[in-house]
């Protein structure tokens, strides 16, 4: 899903994407200058291998997603959230998902066998 940045305003536009058993949805809305608020939350599951085990296991997700999209080279210092950079005047939203499951797929898990084990360092 694509939307063009001309087109997001003041009145949030809903969205909605689904991939295999992962399913992202939220809204986006004009916040100020070039910078676009996404409000959304992905949930489903996905097999992840354990991380002491390397057995795979089902990871159940429910994450919150907050970030800003600037329509171009974004400037600022000053805002909390991470900041998503589009070149051309378009919010690409599929691109979004996959980068936010890439990064959830990069977190440290442990399977319900291996979740009591302490790790020395």
């Amino acid at each position: 899903m694509k939307i063009e940045c001309r087109r997001i305003g003041k009145t949030p536009i809903e969205f909605t994407l689904e991939k295999e058993e992962i399913r992202f949805f939220g809204s986006i809305v004009f916040q100020k200058g070039s910078l676009f608020y996404v409000n959304g939350h992905i949930e489903g599951h996905f097999n992840a291998p354990c991380d002491i085990c390397a057995e795979p296991f089902d990871t159940i997700l429910n994450e919150v997603i907050e970030i800003l999209v600037s329509d171009g080279m974004y400037k600022g210092m000053d805002e909390a959230l991470d900041v998503v950079e589009m070149t051309d005047s378009v919010v690409d939203m599929e691109t979004i998902f996959h980068s936010e499951i890439e990064l959830i797929k990069c977190d440290y898990r442990r399977c319900p066998d291996c979740d009591n084990i302490t790790v020395n360092h």
